[in-house]
């Protein structure tokens, strides 16, 4: 979510936003974007989109810049789902958030969008980094399953040293140690957070104007939200964040790191996967350092040797989100990077 070549347009409309579920007070939405109307199409599968921003950030509102124009056109429904953040949410919650998000849609699904216009149980799931990890553990076990996965530079194995390793990057914002050590172990529910704009959408890299516009709300961006991308840094600079998500920050010794082993590995898709798993999407740039290409290679590795079909999107120079600057056929890399993912979804979606 940090590349500098980002595409900026209005939030595209229509859509509707709903509310899933209110957990301690704190709202848990989401948006649908209904697919375009197709002349004789029919009901229509739909697109379960988890957005990224590690586990502490992003926004629900709309997904990444290259996704409705790639499958409105289709007629495919996008639903754009939310999470509570860590560290007042664990991974288990975030989970449950997802879970009951995809068991709305397919109680819902059909009366906002129409019986004639969707088939409920005929879906895609996708996400970016933080978003493309839980993509992938809710294609291990959603039922039913979905047609394809978009595993976009998804985080999907936690138990890499990488992301326990320190970087050396400052705190953006200012906010002091002892500050960021306490909001880092504010477990409280209550205090949970569902959306937080990334470093490029708050003044002055972005005005509010336009980042209402362009999420499509009338979001007004805080102080809160600065500690939280400060927390984000932190987090990356003290090797913490997964840690923090599994509440294991304050423990120590032999028994806590082989706890952190096993959650790590219990929460990573790649260790889980079997034959079943649906075909899939892997997209990732070859200088990202947010997660490591490797987890996308090996990711796809292990799918290949159980039989599943993938296809691999590869960016040679390629950093994190580098597919954020792709809005439309007329942009570079469209053809490229998007258009075949695109095309492995009509393969196995049936559109």
């Amino acid at each position: 979510m940090t590349t500098p070549a980002q595409r900026i347009s209005p939030c595209p409309r229509p859509f509707s936003d709903h509310v899933v579920d209110t957990i301690q007070g704190v709202d848990v939405p989401l948006r649908v974007f209904p697919g375009k109307s197709l002349e004789g199409g029919g009901k229509k599968p739909w697109l379960f989109w988890i957005h990224g921003g590690g586990w502490v950030g992003g926004k629900h509102y709309i997904p990444n810049v290259w996704v409705h124009p790639a499958f409105h056109p289709l007629g495919i429904h996008i639903i754009s789902v939310s999470y509570r953040f860590m560290p007042q949410a664990t991974l288990s919650d975030i989970y449950s958030d997802l879970s009951k998000s995809f068991q709305w849609c397919l109680d819902n699904l059909s009366s906002i969008l129409g019986e004639d216009k969707v088939d409920v149980q005929r879906y895609i799931i996708g996400g970016d980094s933080a978003g493309g990890h839980l993509s992938a553990h809710c294609a291990s076990h959603f039922q039913p399953k979905p047609l394809v996965e978009l595993d976009i530079f998804g985080a999907v194995d936690l138990a890499d040293p990488h992301f326990s390793k320190g970087v050396d990057r400052p705190i953006p914002y200012g906010t002091s140690s002892e500050e960021l050590e306490r909001l880092v172990r504010d477990f409280n529910p209550a205090n949970a957070v569902i959306a937080c704009p990334w470093y490029w959408e708050l003044e002055p890299d972005m005005s509010q104007e336009t980042l209402r516009s362009f999420w499509g709300t009338d979001y007004r961006p805080g102080e809160g939200d600065k500690k939280r991308l400060d927390l984000n840094a932190y987090t990356s600079k003290k090797g913490s964040r997964i840690k923090a998500m599994l509440r294991l920050l304050d423990s120590e010794g032999p028994y806590a790191e082989e706890k952190f082993k096993k959650l790590t590995r219990e929460w990573s898709p790649t260790y889980h996967v079997t034959k079943d798993y649906p075909p899939t999407v892997v997209m990732h740039g070859e200088k990202d350092q947010t997660v490591l290409i490797k987890q996308s290679k090996d990711f796809a590795d292990k799918l290949e040797k159980l039989g599943v079909e993938v296809k691999r999107i590869w960016s040679k120079d390629g950093g994190h989100s580098f597919e954020q600057s792709m809005g439309g056929p007329e942009d570079e890399g469209w053809d490229e990077f998007i258009v075949p993912c695109i095309e492995f979804v009509k393969k196995h979606a049936g559109v």
